[in-house]
């Protein structure tokens, strides 16, 4: 005898079906590849590996991210500019001031992304689409932010006019990344010795610099 189907039974809508969560898995991808590069380097990491540490399947690198290289440039775009937090410079500020906060800023940062500096910055050496992709995620806008500053005080007569201020900001960025990678993460340079450096590079320049 055929089951006869109730009303009820026929106008009950169908189960969704469950969807993978394509922002979180990215994101757990995003984070087990930082991790692995971090371990072997980006050239002896394997997709393999990102996959079971993020624990999805290893196809879906190369459905949301085009492969490893791929995940390598999403992990750049999705990093902080390094003036996005801490040692904000209090208004009104001496030169002196602008360029200490500026360096503590930069440093700190470079220190809390640790292993995405780590590889971003190795893998820039040898591959200019990721050296571009640096200078326009981290370079630049640490070198707009405190170009903006000096500009504030040029303008108020604080810095000479005859001052280059982006030539400036250039070598200010220079100094502060070189202090903050290197001296911090690559030569682990004692804080103290950092701090103190800071300081007295801060002093000279504003000597330097500022109007007479």
């Amino acid at each position: 005898m055929a089951t006869v189907q109730t009303k009820n039974q026929a106008q009950k809508p169908a189960k969704p079906v469950r969807k993978r969560d394509r922002e979180a898995t990215g994101q757990a991808l995003l984070e087990a590849a930082k991790c692995v590069f971090a371990k072997h380097g980006y050239d002896a990491a394997t997709t393999k590996e990102i996959a079971l540490k993020a624990k999805v399947n290893e196809a879906l690198i190369q459905r949301y991210f085009g492969g490893k290289a791929g995940l390598l440039e999403a992990i750049l775009k999705q990093g902080r500019a390094p003036c996005s937090g801490g040692h904000a410079i209090a208004q009104p500020a001496s030169l002196q001031d602008v360029i200490s906060s500026f360096f503590k800023r930069n440093c700190g940062e470079t220190q809390q992304n640790e292993e995405f500096m780590k590889v971003v910055v190795s893998r820039a050496i040898v591959d200019p689409q990721m050296g571009k992709m640096l200078r326009e995620r981290i370079s630049g806008p640490s070198q707009d932010y405190i170009l903006k500053h000096l500009k504030e005080l040029q303008d108020a007569g604080r810095i000479s006019k005859d001052v280059k201020l982006d030539k400036l900001a250039y070598a200010l960025s220079g100094l502060a990344f070189s202090m903050g990678f290197f001296g911090r993460l690559v030569h682990r340079t004692p804080e103290p010795f950092i701090n103190e450096t800071i300081a007295e590079v801060a002093n000279l320049l504003a000597k330097g610099l500022e109007k007479k």
